[in-house]
């Protein structure tokens, strides 16, 4: 079975009629321009380092390089049959606290420090989920949407600072409804937040 994950990008293949028609319109501008001016072998000898088989050899190459660009951003699949996979992990949102309390050193090296070890050794044990990372202070953000990539989440985990999330405050119902939020309405099961804060929060919608 053949088929194609971007079918849409097919329609560029009729800019090739386009391509074939100006390439005929020109070969035909040529010929009639060279029996206007006189003798087809000696005026082709006038032009020096003019080869028509090397003009038709380019516009071949020109043709089947935008041919197969369009046929590979179209991401062309094989396979033999459709096959039922089970599903095997669960969708996890991560909610990291960002505010500045968590700079705070009482927890060496620091508590969002220690929060971000706590979450790269869960990943270690996470092979078969998806994971997503959200932060928050006196709002909250999807840093990340639930993903298999774990390098790329790392790589975004590296990067969270309190600077992400400029309001002050810990808003963690603002937290779990986002968070409530990135996974698929459809699916019913399979899904966990996992929420990471010192605790102090400044609104009384956690609860609810």
């Amino acid at each position: 079975m053949i088929k194609f994950q971007h079918i849409e990008y097919l329609a560029g293949l009729t800019l090739l009629f386009l391509f074939l028609l100006l390439f005929i319109s020109v070969l035909i501008w040529k010929k009639k321009s060279i029996r206007r001016i006189g003798n087809k072998t000696l005026v082709e000898k006038l032009f020096s380092g003019y080869s028509s088989r090397l003009f038709r050899l380019k516009f071949i190459l020109a043709f089947l390089a935008f041919f197969f660009g369009v046929v590979g951003a179209a991401n062309i699949q094989i396979g033999d049959k459709m096959e039922k996979v089970s599903r095997k992990g669960v969708d996890v949102v991560i909610a990291l606290d960002v505010s500045k309390s968590m700079l705070a050193q009482d927890v060496q090296p620091s508590r969002l420090d220690k929060a971000k070890q706590l979450i790269l050794r869960m990943m270690d044990q996470m092979p078969n989920d998806r994971i997503g990372l959200l932060v928050f202070a006196g709002n909250a953000y999807l840093q990340m949407p639930l993903t298999v990539d774990f390098s790329a989440a790392r790589m975004y985990l590296n990067t969270v600072t309190p600077d992400m999330v400029p309001t002050p405050g810990t808003v963690i119902a603002k937290a779990i409804e986002n968070s409530d939020q990135a996974f698929d309405p459809k699916e019913k099961l399979h899904k966990a937040i996992v929420l990471i804060s010192d605790g102090e929060d400044w609104d009384n919608g956690a609860l609810d």
